[in-house]
């Protein structure tokens, strides 16, 4: 039961920590939820902890269900999600190391480490990044969907 709203919980703050921008414009009521999804530290925590809650629940189940299917959807919802997140916040700190000349906001200033950039070369994740970046909007509304029909319907299997 823990780690079933839990995995509610961090899949809808994940979806719509990734698509506050829009949130924000739709709804302006929600400001804090953008100043909490530029606050890269904060993304970056919030997607380690929906990354892990997600692999945790790709292998618990609830009584009644498959054993190896268990709740599908919400696990990888919140694997992605999660996932996402954290590359974000590698891409930050890989700017902010990069360009020693740039300030650092004053609640993310220990997150300053100097990391001397790789030939020229893009890092693998910050590919994948950049590869995800269009579809921003669209996953964190898709996870704030799976997390509600997930609260909605617990049972359902694949959900």
């Amino acid at each position: 039961m823990h780690v079933y709203l839990l995995s509610v919980f961090t899949t809808i703050a994940a979806g719509a920590t990734l698509a506050a921008g829009y949130l924000v414009e739709r709804f302006p009521v929600l400001e804090p939820l953008r100043r909490f999804a530029a606050s890269s530290r904060a993304a970056g925590t919030l997607g380690a902890i929906a990354a892990a809650v997600g692999f945790v629940k790709l292998f618990a189940r609830a009584p009644g269900q498959t054993i190896i299917v268990g709740d599908f959807l919400p696990a990888v919802a919140g694997m992605l999600l999660g996932g996402m997140l954290m590359i974000d916040r590698c891409r930050e700190r890989k700017r902010l190391g990069g360009d020693a000349a740039e300030q650092v906001a004053a609640d993310d200033e220990s997150d300053a480490i100097p990391v001397t950039p790789a030939a020229g070369n893009a890092n693998g994740i910050v590919k994948l990044g950049d590869a995800l970046a269009p579809y921003r909007t669209p996953l964190g509304l898709a996870g704030i969907a799976a997390g509600v029909i997930h609260f909605l319907l617990p049972g359902v299997l694949f959900l």
